[in-house]
């Protein structure tokens, strides 16, 4: 049996209470946490148990680094993937694609009994659909770092209950992942008339804005300043604007290689490879290396894709968050200040597999205060407040002064100080009714539960019936502010 760490373990016994009662379920846990070894311990015990166990991808790519990993833990197995055999093997490895098409093909008492979707936030797709279809008494396993989906579609639909194996700020207190340093431009890109589709802004109408050499000179100045001579991934909006990009960096002597989903298997490998030596210093793409892709040699991001989803925001910050030796921390480089619309990467995040309810649109005006200063000698970002700066304890003249935006400049955020203002901000809050306002402020799904446990722990217990009601009720009036109204009568 393959080994696991305490966290890992303990997330297992919870997934299997809740698959036996539940048939159903999700794990979440961040990138780096070691979700496929996870999988690989379930899917163990599934066999010897004489199941038929499918480990279901999304992409070739990511079904090929599987099943390495599938090897190197003492699993036999076959694959599912075009251009490969059909295998007895009771446990397989294999694309959504060839799977659903193949489903049909197999008599059912070969279909799976267990199936386990990486990457489980795509499974409300149809694909995975035809698969669960196919085979309705299996059990349902999903892996997921994010449980949302950015059309705002619940998984809730496949999924009956979701266990959350740990959060990310404890695994990097644990140097399970690696910590990181946070670079942000004062003012990000002008968005303004963008249009939104699936959820997420027009890819098209963000190449038009980014794909540009002043934007892109930064971006290299940036790498230059802050990551220089380290292996960066550059996550753009289109490929046409990632073989722009690609292009700036090789003309500015930086070594850089653009990869897609057109390039051969052979061709994304061999890029891949000279990347993880160090031959390649920058990698440039847009999907491709977003989910999955297992490369601890990242040691910087470099963010030119403006997005609304918080998945996508995660995911590629992941790709860099997992430990090797000799490496300190992760540099993220978020020229397009993602940051202040999802928050820092390690918040605690409260996930639901209920769908997301469709609002209004966010106006410019409602976004985040951040409501910061900059040091004018190390350039390290921070709240308001401090008489000296918290990097470099530099003097910034007592509650410190307006940042000047420079076109292009980018700054280093205090991540310390920004969480402690955070606590400071919940410490604040002395009623359920001010809890439950700043649990919508921060955009929670579910501020009234979160107020009434974080209330009652206070105390070191549990909320009772009567607080519940209480959240409830305070929820429901900002919520409906139209029904809190006094009658004429």
């Amino acid at each position: 049996m393959i080994e696991l760490r305490d966290y890992q373990e303990s997330g297992i016994s919870r997934l299997r209470a809740a698959i036996q009662k539940f048939k159903r379920a999700i794990l979440v846990s961040p990138t780096g946490s070691g979700k496929t070894r996870m999988a690989i311990r379930i899917m163990q015990g599934a066999a010897e148990q004489g199941n038929v166990v499918w480990f279901i991808v999304h992409r070739r790519e990511l079904c090929k680094q599987t099943s390495r990993e599938f090897w190197k833990a003492g699993v036999s197995h076959g694959m599912i993937m075009s251009g490969k055999g059909r295998s007895t093997l009771p446990v397989q490895v294999g694309t959504i694609g060839t799977a659903a098409n193949r489903i049909s093909k197999i008599h059912p008492s070969q279909r799976p009994r267990v199936i386990v979707f990486d990457e489980a936030h795509r499974s409300v797709a149809p694909s995975f659909q035809k698969l669960i279809d196919a085979c309705p008494d299996a059990y349902i396993i999903g892996l997921t770092a994010t449980p949302e989906r950015s059309d705002g579609k619940g998984l809730g639909e496949i999924y009956n209950d979701m266990v959350e194996v740990a959060q990310m700020r404890w695994l990097i207190d644990q140097r399970y992942l690696c910590d990181y340093r946070l670079v942000a431009p004062t003012e990000g890109p002008d968005l303004t008339g963008v249009r939104t589709k699936a959820g997420d802004y027009d890819s098209r109408d963000i190449e038009e804005r980014m794909d540009r050499p002043t934007i892109t000179g930064d971006a290299i100045a940036a790498y230059r300043k802050f990551a220089n001579g380290k292996r960066c991934m550059v996550f753009c909006a289109t490929i046409k604007h990632s073989e722009s990009t690609c292009a700036q960096y090789n003309a500015a002597g930086i070594r850089a290689e653009h990869i897609d989903g057109t390039h051969s298997d052979t061709e994304r490998e061999d890029a891949l490879n000279r990347f993880r030596r160090g031959e390649t210093l920058v990698l440039c793409s847009v999907q491709l290396a977003i989910e999955g892709l297992d490369i601890p040699a990242v040691e910087a991001v470099q963010q030119l894709r403006p997005t609304k989803s918080i998945i996508v925001y995660l995911q590629l910050i992941g790709r860099g968050l997992r430990m090797e030796d000799g490496k300190k921390e992760l540099i993220i480089l978020d020229q397009v200040n993602n940051w202040k619309h999802h928050g820092l990467p390690d918040e605690e995040r409260e996930w639901s597999l209920d769908a997301k309810p469709k609002g209004k649109r966010k106006a410019k005006d409602d976004e985040p205060d951040v409501n910061i200063q900059q040091c004018p000698k190390c350039f390290s970002v921070f709240r308001k407040g401090p008489t000296h700066c918290p990097t470099c304890n530099h003097p910034v003249g007592g509650g410190g002064r307006e940042i000047e935006h420079v076109d292009g400049e980018l700054i280093e955020l205090d991540l310390e100080t920004l969480r402690k203002e955070k606590r400071k901000e919940q410490g604040r809050a002395q009623t359920i009714p001010d809890m439950v306002a700043l649990g919508v402020r921060r955009g929670m799904s579910k501020p009234h539960a979160w107020a009434a446990f974080t209330m009652a722990a206070r105390q070191g217990r549990k909320p009772t019936p009567m607080e519940f009601k209480e959240a409830r009720d305070a929820y429901e009036r900002i919520k409906h502010p139209e029904a809190n109204t006094t009658g004429a009568f």
